[in-house]
């Protein structure tokens, strides 16, 4: 994004909370812009929508396509129904790899992980790691992993940080988002396409 002539602060609604692969990309955008830029989180398409209408944020950045699921209908149905107020300004494509993380003070492996959490597009995305992760986990009379989704892929990483149960729980996310909530890698690269463009 090219310099904008305001001393205001640029307000971008962004469908994710902080560190999502939404707000990583928002970051990203964003980058080359000379105003001060604030991001502010969202947690639905809908909400992303209200507060550009209301005038409460001037953009909005969420996943338009997504290379395992195609286009996201939400989006598009959102633009035709805003009869031209709304409209697209720009686009990037999504470079962050899917990982498998863990709580950092542990000494957790794959083969230990009981819960994957992560928002249900990014689970679908990964699914041939999950399947993998399942047949060599029942290979050693192991359980296959329960899959829980969250909103988005930074609030599966709070899950997992602040999890105080007795199941072992991981995150699939961004390396990024793994350091912010004090996660671990354990394996990278665990989507079916590494070129996914996911929220």
């Amino acid at each position: 994004m090219d310099s904008l002539e305001t001393s205001e602060p640029i307000r971008i609604a962004v469908k994710g909370m902080h560190m999502s692969y939404t707000y990583l990309a928002a970051e990203k955008f964003f980058h080359n812009c000379t105003a001060p830029t604030e991001l502010v989180s969202s947690q639905s398409v809908q909400e992303v929508f209200d507060k550009i209408t209301r005038g409460d944020c001037i953009y909005g950045l969420m996943p338009l396509e997504s290379s395992s699921f195609g286009t996201i209908h939400t989006v598009y149905d959102r633009l035709l129904a805003s009869n031209g107020q709304l409209q697209i300004v720009g686009e990037m494509g999504q470079i962050e790899q899917h990982c498998l993380c863990v709580n950092k003070n542990s000494d957790l492996k794959e083969l230990d992980v009981e819960r994957v959490i992560s928002h249900p597009h990014i689970l679908e995305c990964c699914s041939e790691f999950l399947k993998s992760l399942d047949s060599r986990r029942q290979a050693l009379q192991k359980a296959p992993v329960d899959r829980v989704a969250s909103w988005d892929s930074a609030a599966g990483c709070e899950s997992v940080a602040t999890n105080e149960g007795d199941v072992v729980q991981a995150a699939i996310c961004s390396k990024e988002a793994a350091e912010k909530f004090g996660l671990r890698v354990v394996v990278e690269a665990v989507g079916n396409d590494r070129n996914a463009e996911v929220s």
